[in-house]
């Protein structure tokens, strides 16, 4: 009985626990509809706890905001401050509405600025995951919206910060005079409103750039400058990282064991921190440095403390060098299994941090093969030696004639066998050769698609920047194109067919898009009836343009007296060659002859004209144009 009692307590004990374990992991108070506490240390839990904390017991919607960003700002989790930066911005674009497009257009109040500033960091740091993931035209795109509303609002930490995330992008693109140039304007508003932490992490972005550039002596002095401003600070994750860039010089100058003495100070920090990745990029540096003074130990054992690290974080490029420092301490033990292993490691991890996975394939069949040769020659020396071995006891002629039957029909297997491999390497090889220039294709479209957003940004900045409203609805109506030609590209890449685009999905798009985008006052009723049309891309690309150019000139002028508008787009395929586009409008209708001189006008015949096609136009119960092309 007593034992009953006692295991029923138990239970209910662990049920006690784990309800009050679970008392704070709740949407409403963590603002997230899941956050795993599990993982994440216990400064990030005292960071997380005291910015809740404040939030809930703030009033006001700035306070509120404070202290959320307070936590992504001074968060290090990936887990944590990404999450809650996407809540900070969907808070302030649910307050602003439309303000985040016409800010620049209005006057604003204090609120609104300060709501604007809370929601440019958002987008800012938006820039930086996309950065982190490598889709740097991305990142620009957000870096230049952020520094838009930060030069218009006159936040000048925050325009520094822009600038100094606008370098470090046009840095990785290998541009180093913009990068420079961007840099020493963060640098200068920083020196100007005496913003030290700013200030360092600019500073080390410089040094990095120089040492880039081969200006060693330049990027120390950067790097020394950013550390006492780090050590000022307290900033000892920024400490560490600063203290491992100054290694780097002195490794790649020979000074090893002063480079060993900053990989050192670094890694203590990083334990201090628990920060697990620093942890493995120090254990990493100083493995390499052990190796290069032959202390081979000791570098196998950073290595291999770098690299279980490493595989725990998911950092490749971590994974890759400590490989490769492995690959090369087996190598020099004569354990060539194990060289083996970490050298195709290395391979692996190489080819994914360069993206070459294509090459990387064709070295694999290849070393499989030369493999699978050379095991064979050892399987036949190896039967061989037993036939002479069987040989001495018993009958040496027989078993001689023996041996060089086996032989010779062990030779023809062999050479049998190696002529198929050929075979078939040459048959992947061919069909690896297809599917890179296949992969090139799409990687060109979606470069072409990543420029085009970049272009796009760009005019939308340059456009912010004018008062004159014609000039704004000329770049509006430029940036409505460039947008069209991304889509397209967009589409080639996401397909991989260029020849077969299925106008049904794309134009049903790009219509919506051209619509969403474009300011209309009135709800636009779109009526579509699209066929399931197989077209090329040479085709694709100005129909997709006139389409943009035809809808755009019906939203801009011609439902002024309208109450419902409405669009309407037709596809369908003829016969086998030709096929036809309708685009109507209820509207107004339009002046032929003051039509026939604008640019827009222009444009649709001449890429009516590219896909040899032909054009009529209707004034009706509004607007429709009709376009007969071949397929």
């Amino acid at each position: 009985m007593y034992s009953k009692n006692w295991v029923i307590s138990i239970v209910f004990l662990c049920l006690f626990l784990s309800l009050n374990a679970q008392e704070y992991v709740d949407e409403k108070y963590y603002l997230l509809d899941s956050l795993d506490l599990s993982s994440i240390s216990s400064k990030e839990k005292i960071l997380l706890k005291s910015s809740l904390k404040e939030y809930h017991s703030s009033l006001q919607d700035t306070l509120k905001l404070k202290a959320i960003s307070h936590l992504v700002e001074n968060s290090w989790d990936n887990k944590i401050w990404p999450r809650y930066n996407a809540w900070v911005y969907r808070f302030t674009k649910k307050e602003l509405g439309n303000l985040t497009d016409t800010y620049y257009q209005r006057e604003l109040s204090l609120l609104d600025k300060k709501l604007l500033l809370y929601y440019a960091n958002a987008v800012n740091n938006f820039g930086i995951i996309q950065s982190e993931i490598g889709d740097l035209p991305k990142a620009l795109e957000y870096y230049f919206m952020s520094l838009e509303i930060r030069e218009h609002v006159k936040d000048n930490i925050g325009t520094s910060e822009a600038y100094n995330n606008i370098g470090s992008v046009y840095s990785t693109l290998g541009n180093s005079e913009k990068s420079l140039e961007n840099y020493e304007k963060a640098k200068a508003i920083a020196e100007k409103v005496d913003d030290n932490d700013l200030m360092a992490v600019v500073l080390s972005n410089i040094g990095i750039l120089y040492k880039k550039t081969g200006k060693t002596e330049e990027a120390l002095q950067c790097y020394k400058r950013s550390l006492i401003i780090k050590k000022e600070l307290n900033d000892n994750k920024g400490y560490g990282v600063t203290l491992g860039l100054i290694g780097e010089i002195h490794e790649d100058e020979g000074e090893l064991r002063t480079a060993l003495n900053f990989y050192t100070k670094s890694l203590v920090i990083f334990e201090d921190e628990k920060d697990n990745e620093g942890i493995a990029i120090s254990l990493n540096r100083i493995g390499t440095i052990y190796f290069k003074q032959n202390l081979i130990n000791k570098a196998k054992k950073s290595a291999l403390e770098a690299i279980s690290l490493a595989k725990e974080s998911g950092n490749e490029e971590i994974v890759m060098n400590s490989s490769l420092i492995l690959s090369s301490i087996y190598e020099r033990e004569k354990l060539w299994e194990k060289a083996f292993e970490f050298q195709k490691l290395h391979v692996k991890m190489r080819d994914r941090v360069k993206s070459i996975e294509v090459q990387r394939k064709i070295t694999e069949a290849q070393t499989k093969y030369d493999l699978s040769s050379q095991q064979q020659k050892i399987d036949f020396l190896s039967f061989k030696n037993k036939i002479q071995e069987d040989r001495l006891e018993g009958n040496k002629i027989a078993m001689i004639l023996i041996s060089i039957a086996l032989a010779f029909v062990s030779i023809l297997v062999l050479d049998y066998r190696k002529s198929n491999k050929k075979k078939q390497l040459i048959n992947e090889l061919l069909e690896r050769e297809n599917d890179t220039k296949k992969t090139i294709l799409q990687e060109i479209h979606h470069r072409i698609k990543n420029n085009l957003q970049v272009v796009n940004s760009l005019l939308r900045m340059q456009a912010s920047k004018t008062e004159d409203k014609d000039i704004k609805i000329a770049f509006k109506e430029t940036q409505s194109r460039v947008v069209s030609m991304a889509k397209l590209h967009e589409k080639m890449y996401d397909s991989g067919d260029f020849k077969n685009l299925n106008s049904k999905g794309y134009i049903s798009h790009l219509v919506k898009d051209i619509v969403e985008n474009y300011t209309v006052d009135k709800k636009v009723l779109l009526k579509l009836d699209i066929g399931e049309v197989l077209l090329d891309s040479k085709i694709m690309m100005p129909l997709s343009l006139i389409i943009n150019e035809v809808i755009t000139n019906s939203l801009k002028y011609a439902f002024n007296s309208q109450e419902h508008p409405i669009i309407t787009v037709k596809l369908k395929q003829l016969n086998a060659t030709k096929n036809e586009l309708y685009i109507a409008d209820n509207g107004i209708g339009y002046d032929r002859e003051k039509e026939n001189k604008g640019l827009g006008t222009k444009l649709i015949k001449s890429f009516t004209k590219q896909i040899s096609g032909t054009i009529h136009h209707n004034t009706n119960n509004g607007t429709s144009v009709t376009i007969t092309f071949n397929s």
